[in-house]
């Protein structure tokens, strides 16, 4: 399995993880949003679960939503 991430705002990145680890994409994530000015109005940061090197991105599985499945937790805590 690969994984991507997907920055939307201004600009538009995809990273790919080269790990069939979830855990290991999720934090690898995490840390690395850690020095990103994150704006929730207008930034959209997704995980996609990929099933092979040549899938488009477009046909992945979100895993991960940085913005519900992290941001939101760390405001209830």
């Amino acid at each position: 399995m690969f994984y991507s991430v997907h920055l939307y705002g201004a600009d538009v990145q995809l990273l790919h993880w080269k790990t069939d680890s979830f855990s290991e994409a999720k934090n690898g994530l995490i840390e690395l949003m850690e020095d990103v000015q994150y704006n929730e109005d207008q930034d959209d940061v997704k995980l996609y679960q990929m099933t092979s090197k040549g899938i488009k991105f477009s046909e992945g599985i979100v895993v991960f939503d940085y913005r519900y499945d992290y941001l939101n937790n760390e405001k209830r805590a």
